[in-house]
């Protein structure tokens, strides 16, 4: 279970994805190494660490995950680059839209969070990622999210917001990199 922000017109899970399964039950694997040596979907607890991470942050999902037909449970989607642009845009821009986008205070954000409302109720949290080599960047500084929009046949989009920062920024990393996922509903 989730909660759920509606956001514009659009609804959102209010929460980093955590799933474990494919929405046929399916297990998804989890990789604690040879991290970025897989083209199959995989995911990682940040620092292969459940008990600290699962809840506050959710999982770390390659793209290859986030692509697959059965990541999703029915009636959700990951969002594409329009659908992050529609809510950036209805936000008031990448100029301010991080503030709005981000959970107050500084139990998950580091450093005071300047400027944080989380107005919109997406309570974004940053929890890091993870480089295709393996290693961890780490939790508290920054947000990345997976796209369902492709830049290329080895990288995918993703959205990011930073600590005291009100820019939302859009990026692309190798499909390798192990990323926070937030779905919206169809």
């Amino acid at each position: 279970l989730y909660k759920v922000i509606q956001i514009g017109d659009q609804v959102w899970m209010a929460e980093n994805f955590r799933t474990t399964h494919l929405n046929d039950d399916t297990p998804i694997p989890q990789l604690k190494t040879s991290w970025g040596s897989t083209s199959s979907p995989a995911y990682c607890w940040h620092s292969n660490n459940e008990a600290d991470y699962k809840y506050p942050y959710g999982a770390l999902y390659n793209w290859y995950a986030v692509a697959h037909e059965k990541f999703c449970p029915d009636g959700w989607r990951v969002p594409n680059h329009e659908d992050w642009t529609n809510l950036v845009d209805y936000l008031g821009g990448i100029s301010v839209a991080a503030d709005k986008l981000k959970e107050t205070g500084t139990v998950y954000w580091f450093l005071g969070n300047a400027g944080a409302t989380n107005e919109s109720g997406f309570t974004g949290r940053p929890g890091g990622m993870r480089m295709q080599d393996g290693t961890f960047y780490p939790v508290w500084t920054d947000a990345y999210w997976w796209s369902a929009s492709e830049s290329g046949s080895m990288d995918a989009e993703n959205w990011q917001i930073f600590v005291n920062s009100p820019y939302c920024q859009t990026n692309s990393f190798s499909k390798s990199f192990g990323l926070s996922v937030r779905l919206m509903r169809e």
